[in-house]
């Protein structure tokens, strides 16, 4: 894909009664989801510089173009980048003009950036985990994309303030996207990686047991993502096997400050 945008770039040069703004924009997007795709964040935060002037602030190629870089800062653990992208997107004064699915698609992303960088409680925006975590997603007809992330992200979120029950009372609906909306041969990664959530259910948070049960699934998890030649999966913000690290360390942390509770006070 980068080839052929180049190439194509390079004839229209070469053509100048050809060139249009809108149709250099569309080949520099076209290579920001490939470097995406590549996880390449070096060339893709050269093309991002080189786009901007290419969109106008506020319309719809202008927040695509920023969310498939948002979405490479955050796979590539540019972490910081991607927060600055986030709030030029959500203070922009079009931003309540979006349709109500863009905005909900924002606040997944927002939710995912809370997690990883541990910010809850940023005085210019502040995000209340319980109310993202109780509300109904927009996307309950999008079982197999971003409802998936909501799932997952709630389950993270709760897990760091270490609200086992609320956790659990998620294992239902985990249940039911692996046997309903998740192929295993569609989307291995995230069929791997919601398996490893139930064992963590499963076994009680222990953090020993949950790493070795766990653990056949997590290769398993990274001989798809090579197989696939590190193709990013619909509902995958944050790469899998860089979460899984996170959650099994999260396990141990709290159960040497005796947040997880005992196996012997809850029911298998």
């Amino acid at each position: 894909v980068v080839k052929l945008t180049i190439d194509c770039i390079d004839y229209l040069n070469a053509n100048p009664h050809l060139i249009q703004k809108v149709r250099i924009g569309e080949m520099k997007l076209h290579q920001l989801y490939a470097y995406l795709h590549l996880r390449d964040y070096t060339n893709g935060r050269l093309i991002a510089e080189e786009s901007r002037k290419l969109f106008n602030p506020g319309h719809l190629n202008w927040i695509i173009f920023l969310e498939t870089y948002f979405l490479l800062c955050i796979q590539t653990e540019n972490y910081h980048e991607a927060k600055s992208i986030y709030h030029e997107v959500s203070n922009h004064s079009s931003f309540s003009s979006y349709s109500q699915t863009k905005i909900e698609q924002w606040r997944i992303y927002e939710a995912y950036l809370r997690y990883i960088l541990d910010d809850h409680s940023a005085k210019n925006q502040p995000f209340n985990i319980f109310k993202f975590v109780n509300e109904v997603p927009i996307y309950s007809k999008d079982k197999a994309g971003y409802n998936i992330s909501i799932l997952i992200v709630q389950v993270l979120l709760l897990l760091k303030i270490g609200d086992y029950d609320k956790i659990i009372s998620r294992a239902d609906s985990i249940k039911m996207h692996l046997s309903r909306y998740v192929k295993k041969d569609e989307s291995p990664q995230t069929y791997y990686f919601l398996k490893m959530m139930q064992v963590m259910i499963r076994y009680n948070f222990d953090p020993v047991k949950t790493e070795q049960i766990s653990n056949k699934f997590f290769i398993k998890l990274q001989e798809a993502k090579q197989g696939k030649k590190n193709k990013i999966e619909g509902s995958e913000i944050v790469p899998y096997d860089i979460l899984w690290p996170q959650v099994l360390k999260m396990l141990e942390e709290q159960k040497h400050e005796h947040i997880v509770p005992d196996n012997t006070s809850r029911k298998k």
